[in-house]
């Protein structure tokens, strides 16, 4: 990845700030070797000791470990990419480990605010995979190899359609949206996911309907008692 490549990942109103870092890190560096020239010149010969690695202590290694394991406590300063299908927006953010999926989702609701985004890894050209845990979210964020600041690729996808169905929970009395879920003991018994997901009718075990391209098998409906399926429209 070029500097120019990196520095679209960047706010515009932030490059030319990270590219003078840039720039600043590279004269230190000539600097610094020169200064080491000069002292090796008018110094002493020295023994040069190659393909020498560094031991890390076991402390520090454990502290090392610390650090990884306790991400929700940590805070980094990353600049996000959000992508839709025709647009791009990048800002820059003070992510925290246990709640950065919060405040990207958050983010994207401002930036994008026509739709209820599901938030995914991924670019203009395709989404990866979907973050469903600020974990997935934290170990995506990258560095950049020139530049060394942070930051996360996010695909919002629109939502699939959600599907109204005909019928009726019999717990809440609303139009079920969304998931319908139908129980395999009771006579012509729906509840919808709302009320499946607060444990509603726990005592019987429920069939999941989706929309009419869920298939319930026939030795469902056939070795039910009738009057479970009795007015079943077939899915």
């Amino acid at each position: 990845m070029s500097l120019a490549e990196e520095l679209e990942l960047v706010p515009p109103e932030n490059r030319w700030e990270i590219e003078k870092e840039y720039n600043n890190n590279i004269l230190s560096d000539c600097q610094e070797k020169v200064a080491r020239n000069v002292h090796v010149e008018h110094d002493e010969p020295v023994q040069v000791r190659h393909n020498v690695r560094r031991r890390v202590p076991v402390m520090e290694e454990r502290q090392m470990a610390m650090v990884h394991d306790d991400f929700e406590i940590q805070k980094r300063l990353v600049y996000i990419n959000f992508y839709t299908l025709l647009d791009k927006k990048v800002v820059q953010m003070h992510l925290e480990g246990g709640r950065c999926l919060e405040q990207i989702t958050r983010a994207a609701a401002e930036l994008f605010p026509t739709v209820q985004w599901r938030i995914c890894s991924g670019t203009q050209q395709k989404a990866d995979f979907e973050f469903l845990t600020s974990r997935q979210v934290w170990d995506s964020i990258k560095r950049s190899p020139v530049c060394r600041f942070y930051y996360l690729l996010v695909r919002l996808e629109r939502p699939p359609p959600v599907r109204v169905h005909e019928a009726k929970c019999d717990n809440c009395r609303q139009f079920i949206v969304g998931h319908r879920y139908k129980c395999t003991e009771c006579a012509d018994f729906d509840i919808c996911q709302s009320c499946e997901g607060r444990s509603v009718h726990r005592e019987h075990a429920m069939l999941r309907l989706v929309d009419s391209g869920t298939h319930v098998p026939k030795y469902i409906t056939h070795n039910a008692p009738r009057y479970v399926f009795d007015q079943f429209n077939g899915y």
